[in-house]
């Protein structure tokens, strides 16, 4: 800022004297009048600095203040991120398993296994309490042993029979269940000791009613050996226990149907005398049911 020296006094009357030397101004004097001692008058070169210096500190607030808070955001997304992925690693197995049983529930057993594996397996894997994963092995278990070819599912069986062997070792349930299996793969023997042995835990358990679907399964396997007169003797004790699943009537009236099963048809193609034994079985049903009109 210029800073001027007034020297000499400005004549009322007349005008100014440019010529004269009282009326010069002294540039070089150090007496002065300065702008800033005027109270009112604001000095803009200040105003220009400590408006540069707010505008940095603002600034400088807004972008470490911007920092901190894009730091947060993305921290906040991260931690999202992973508790959404978590929650979908524990919903996962039983959103699988739901649909496993839907699939059976329509009867598409071979398509509900992969899911129910999956979800087995994962269950498994995590240590979960068996009494979360019990129900998905007996769906899974449900699905191999009703596939079209329980044969394909060899290592499946074996992975969830030895589960469930070591946590629910006396259910009679699944012992009917791995005898229906051993049945669909000509293995009789097993399949017999299966269905035997769960008359036994039925009894324990007085599911008495329950048992009548295991004296059908070792008729059927009777009649895989061509014994029919055994056959005939635990069809019988079935329609006892269970008369409207395995009553004498019910069966001969159902006989065309259950021919037309795929298990029947598997069986037939196994077991070579089977289809003559089961067309005798229920000749002599139909003749006990005649001779008691």
């Amino acid at each position: 800022m210029s800073k001027q020296e007034i020297t000499g006094k400005k004549s009322e009357n007349k005008p100014l004297d440019r010529d004269n030397n009282e009326n010069k101004v002294d540039l070089s004097s150090e007496t002065h009048i300065d702008k800033t001692s005027n109270p009112q008058r604001i000095s803009w070169e200040k105003l220009v600095n400590w408006t540069n210096i707010w505008t940095a500190i603002i600034a400088a607030f807004f972008g470490i203040g911007g920092a901190i808070l894009g730091g947060y955001l993305t921290a906040f997304v991260w931690i999202d991120t992973k508790v959404d992925a978590k929650v979908q690693q524990n919903i996962e197995p039983y959103e699988l398993y739901l649909g496993g049983v839907n699939l059976i529930r329509d009867e598409y057993y071979d398509r509900a296994i992969p899911d129910l594996e999956k979800s087995f397996d994962t269950l498994v894997k995590k240590e979960t309490p068996k009494n979360r994963v019990i129900p998905v092995a007996d769906s899974f278990l449900t699905a191999i042993v009703n596939s079209d070819n329980p044969g394909n599912y060899t290592s499946q069986f074996k992975k969830v029979k030895d589960y469930l062997d070591k946590e629910a070792s006396t259910d009679p349930w699944y012992f009917n269940e791995y005898g229906w299996y051993y049945f669909r793969m000509n293995n009789l023997s097993d399949s017999r000791n299966s269905f035997n042995q769960a008359i036994t835990f039925y009894k324990t358990n007085n599911s008495y009613r329950q048992i009548g679907r295991s004296q059908w399964g070792l008729a059927l396997v009777n009649l895989a050996e061509n014994k029919v007169k055994e056959a005939i003797d635990e069809t019988k004790k079935a329609a006892e226990v269970s008369p409207l699943e395995y009553g004498i009537k019910n069966l001969v009236l159902e006989k065309d149907a259950i021919k037309k099963d795929k298990w029947h048809q598997q069986a037939m193609r196994m077991y070579p005398l089977f289809e003559s034994s089961m067309t005798t079985l229920f000749e002599e049903l139909n003749k006990e049911i005649e001779e008691k009109k």
